[in-house]
C-alpha cells in the first residue's frame, strides 16, 4: 500500500518555508517500507526561482541528527549534483562542508 505524500509545512516568522515529510510507503517498515526522512527548505518562501541549490535545500533526518541531504556522498558526487547541469539536491551538503559560506566555487 502506498500512502498519500503528507508532510507539515509551515512558515517561519521571517518567511522561511519548511516542509518535513511524514509518510511510510508500506504499512510493514521490516517488510521494506520506505520512510521518507526529507526535510524541504525555501529560504524566500513561495516567492521565485524555487529551485535546489538556489533558494530551496534538502535536508535528511537520521540517527546523528538533521544532515544535510547527501552528506555521506563523497565531494566528487556532490560537486556534480550542486552544479548548472546537476539536480541540485546535493547543494545543502556543499554549503555544509565549505562551512556554511558560498565560496567561489558554489554553482549560482
Amino acid at each position: 500500500m502506498v500512502y498519500p505524500d503528507l508532510r507539515a509545512t509551515f512558515f517561519t516568522p521571517d518567511g522561511v518555508l519548511i516542509a518535513i515529510s511524514a509518510f511510510t510507503s508500506s504499512n510493514d517498515i521490516n517488510n521494506g517500507g520506505v520512510i521518507d526522512n526529507s526535510i524541504y527548505v525555501d529560504v524566500n518562501g513561495s516567492k521565485r526561482p524555487n529551485q535546489y541549490g538556489k533558494d530551496m535545500f534538502i535536508f535528511t533526518r537520521t540517527k546523528k541528527g538533521i544532515m544535510p541531504y547527501g552528506y555521506d556522498k563523497d565531494e566528487k558526487d556532490i560537486d556534480k549534483n550542486c552544479s548548472i547541469t546537476g539536480a541540485g539536491s546535493y547543494c545543502a551538503a556543499k554549503l555544509s562542508k565549505d562551512g556554511w559560506k558560498m565560496k567561489e566555487d558554489y554553482p549560482w
